[in-house]
């Protein structure tokens, strides 16, 4: 059939696919943010509670990341992604469909590992078909493209809501955008060549050989910690914005694209600084920055609640220096390893997810009437946590701070 035509992996067309592939995530967690009040009305429990869906999808997803990498090691790309897409179409049926809150729950646990899928194997099909600055640009593309989508996401979920009043409609928008994913997998190359493949069981012990990685496990639990304190704020966002201060849903959407913006701007400033400072002096002084304003935040807002300027202006700051901090904790992270970058990478990103599901489960047992200000509580405890395993690492390890950023 022409419509599942094979496209080359040197056409722009397979570039464009493995971009909407990696970008599933953002559509799956912020399309369906502004409709978190009308699922609390549905399923008749309190908008915290609803943060939840946000920690359970990340399990799901941190399980995946573990999973698929080896799994398409030894069976190929193109089936585990056109297995993952299956998995996600139905999980996501499944969250349109349900009538009670333990069912949703589970079709989003389901629907975050069938995601887990599309964007392992996207990335792992950049690896096999592209090297050097090849690789590097299109890297640069799907990173680019991957921070524009939380931008866009929310306000398709407003669209949605807006016209239809009703929350399903939002995961009625993600099945159809699977569908068409999962056109696009038939159409992908199996990018794995034969001779490359490897047991299940190799690619599993290879997971073995970075546990006992001590820096390299300390640095992962720093970026969880950090990945955490970003994620709470991601989850509680909807409810923060839409319960507490009473903002529109166009509001909410472009108060969010703000923490996004600081996000970008942080990227831009350390791809262009990196080079100029020590690695653990950048999360020192990051770290030590986003403490003073959440403990700011925290108090100017418990003395002067429903300060949504306050709020706003903390909230954008802490996440600016998150945002700095994350890629250096990533970059000391792999840095420490020496071999198989592609199981570490996988566990670092693993442990990232596990860290912000259970920042999130935390967050959604707090009443969203006080929550403004316990968003900030909690991240400055998150990021002290990040202050005290860089000290460890600098004392006990490494013993020195001069640890550079190695830049391409």
């Amino acid at each position: 059939m022409k419509l599942l035509k094979q496209v080359e992996v040197e056409s722009t067309k397979f570039i464009f696919y493995i971009a909407l592939f990696t970008i599933l995530p953002s559509f799956a967690t912020d399309t369906y943010a502004p409709a978190l009040p009308h699922i609390a009305h549905f399923f008749g429990v309190t908008p915290s509670n609803v943060i939840s869906t946000f920690a359970t999808y990340f399990i799901g997803y941190a399980i995946g990341i573990l999973s698929w990498g080896p799994i398409s090691d030894t069976f190929g790309r193109k089936k585990i992604l056109i297995y993952g897409m299956l998995m996600y179409i139905l999980s996501t049926i499944i969250c349109s469909l349900s009538i009670k809150f333990y069912q949703l729950l589970a079709g989003r646990i389901f629907q975050g590992f069938g995601d887990s899928a599309c964007t392992t194997v996207a990335f792992a099909m950049v690896r096999d078909c592209y090297e050097g600055k090849k690789l590097t640009k299109t890297l640069a593309t799907l990173m680019m493209l991957f921070l524009i989508a939380p931008i866009i996401a929310p306000f398709i979920g407003i669209l949605i809501i807006k016209a239809t009043d009703e929350w399903q409609n939002i995961f009625h928008f993600l099945t159809l955008f699977g569908i068409v994913l999962l056109i696009f997998s038939f159409k992908m190359p199996e990018t794995l060549k034969i001779d490359h493949s490897s047991k299940m069981t190799i690619s599993f012990k290879k997971y073995l050989i970075h546990m006992y990685n001590f820096e390299f496990i300390l640095i992962v639990i720093a970026s969880g910690f950090a990945f955490g304190a970003f994620f709470v704020f991601v989850g509680a966002s909807a409810v923060v914005y839409l319960k507490t201060f009473k903002v529109t849903q166009i509001e909410y959407g472009l108060l969010f694209a703000l923490n996004v913006i600081a996000g970008l701007l942080a990227g831009f400033l350390l791809r262009k600084y990196c080079h100029l400072i020590s690695g653990y002096t950048i999360t020192t002084f990051t770290t030590v920055s986003a403490i003073i304003c959440t403990i700011m935040g925290f108090f100017v807002l418990y003395f002067c609640p429903n300060n949504i300027l306050f709020f706003v202006v903390f909230m954008w700051l802490t996440t600016f220096f998150i945002m700095l901090c994350l890629p250096v904790l990533s970059s000391i992270a792999l840095n420490s390893v020496k071999d198989h970058f592609g199981v570490a990478t996988s566990i670092l990103s693993a442990i990232r997810f596990v860290f912000a599901a259970i920042t999130l489960l935390f967050i959604s047992s707090i009443s969203y009437k006080t929550m403004e200000y316990s968003l900030f509580l909690i991240q400055s405890i998150l990021i002290f946590f990040i202050l005290v395993i860089s000290f460890i690492i600098m004392v006990k390890i490494r013993g020195a701070w001069m640890y550079k950023i190695k830049s391409d």
